[in-house]
């Protein structure tokens, strides 16, 4: 992207209102994380692909490898909660839910938890 398209753009976000900074932002996390997906799913064709080039099998492979190093897993902590409906949380990991992305449209800040 040129300097001077990048400078327009910037220039138009600049005269939007915070409500409408908020959403763009949405969106685009949105595209980042479709992306993300995207390039991971690439990734995994292209590892199957040289696997069974070499002849082997990548789900055998990643299950030999993790049988070999697999040590208790911790589990994280949830981060985020709803303030109207504890039971639902997020870890801060992985897509955000939509509840979430609610809050946040609405100009709320999620309560963290403490633990």
């Amino acid at each position: 992207m040129g300097r001077t398209r990048k400078s327009k753009i910037l220039s138009e976000l600049s005269s939007k209102s915070i409500s409408e900074l908020e959403e763009i932002a949405i969106r685009v996390q949105e595209i980042i994380e479709r992306k993300q997906e995207a390039q991971r799913e690439q990734a995994i064709r292209e590892l199957k692909a040289a696997a069974e080039r070499m002849g082997f099998d990548l789900l055998e492979l990643v299950s030999l490898h993790t049988d070999r190093t697999s040590k208790k897993k911790v589990t994280k902590k949830k981060m985020y909660y709803h303030p109207e409906d504890p039971t639902l949380t997020w870890s801060g990991r992985g897509r955000r839910p939509k509840w979430f992305l609610e809050l946040i449209k609405k100009g709320t800040v999620p309560p963290q938890s403490d633990t």
